[in-house]
C-alpha cells in the first residue's frame, strides 16, 4: 500500500466488480450450468393421509427448465461488496411417474396414474459477497442466501376421463408440489451456485 492510501478505499477498489460482466457471466455460464445440473434431478416422494383422503406423489423427475435471460436483475452495495441477483419467470416441468389418490369419507373414489407438472412464476434470489482475505489478500466469494419462490403449479394427468374430478384432485397436489420443488431447488441451487461463483471469481480476479 502506498503512503497516504486509505485502507477503506483500497478495499472498495479491490471489491469493485464489473456488474455488466457479472450479469453476462450469470446469463451465459452460471445459469446454463445450473439448469444442466438440475435437469434430471429426482424429487423426494411425498405421502399424506388424513381423515377424508390419502394421496401421494412418487417418482418425480425434473425434465425441463427455462431461465429468461431478460428477467435477470442485479442490485449491489459496493462498499460492502454485497450483490443480490434475482431471476424471475423461471419455468420447470416435472414428470410424475406415479400419483395416487383415495377418498375415504363422504364418497368413495380411488385412482392412480402418471402426470406432468408445470411450475411457473418461479423466482430465484441469490445474495453473495466478495471479501478480501486479511491474511492472503486474495478475493473470496461467499454465498449468503439462496431463496426460491414458486408462484403457480399445474398438473396434466395422463388419459383422464373425468376432467372435473381430476382438476379437484390436482388442487391437493399443487401446494405440496410447490413446497417440494422450492426446497429441493434451494438446496441444490446453493451448492451449484457456490461452485460456479468460485470458478467465476478465479477467472476474473485470479483467485487461487
Amino acid at each position: 500500500m502506498q503512503s497516504g492510501e486509505n485502507p477503506i478505499d483500497s478495499t472498495a477498489e479491490a471489491l469493485a466488480v464489473d456488474e455488466q460482466q457479472l450479469v453476462e457471466t450469470v446469463k451465459q455460464r452460471i445459469l446454463p450450468q445450473l439448469r444442466d445440473k438440475l435437469v434430471g434431478m429426482r424429487f423426494p416422494d411425498f405421502e399424506e393421509k388424513g381423515p377424508n383422503h390419502a394421496y401421494s406423489l412418487q417418482q418425480m423427475i425434473l425434465s425441463r427448465m427455462t431461465f429468461p435471460a431478460e428477467k435477470i436483475q442485479l442490485r449491489s452495495d459496493h462498499e460492502e461488496g454485497v450483490y443480490q441477483l434475482c431471476c424471475d419467470d423461471i419455468k420447470l416441468y416435472i414428470d410424475i411417474g406415479l400419483w395416487k389418490y383415495e377418498a375415504v369419507h363422504y364418497w368413495k373414489f380411488k385412482d392412480q396414474g402418471s402426470a406432468l407438472a408445470s411450475l411457473t412464476k418461479i423466482s430465484l434470489l441469490l445474495s453473495f459477497r466478495f471479501l478480501v482475505d486479511a491474511d492472503t489478500g486474495l478475493l473470496q466469494v461467499s454465498l449468503l442466501n439462496c431463496k426460491v419462490t414458486v408462484g403457480k403449479a399445474k398438473l396434466r394427468f395422463a388419459d383422464t376421463s373425468s376432467k372435473w374430478l381430476y382438476n379437484f384432485v390436482a388442487v391437493l397436489f399443487h401446494g405440496q408440489l410447490k413446497k417440494i420443488a422450492s426446497k429441493a431447488l434451494e438446496d441444490y441451487s446453493k451448492q451449484v451456485m457456490e461452485e460456479q461463483l468460485q470458478i467465476w471469481s478465479r477467472k476474473i480476479f485470479g483467485v487461487v
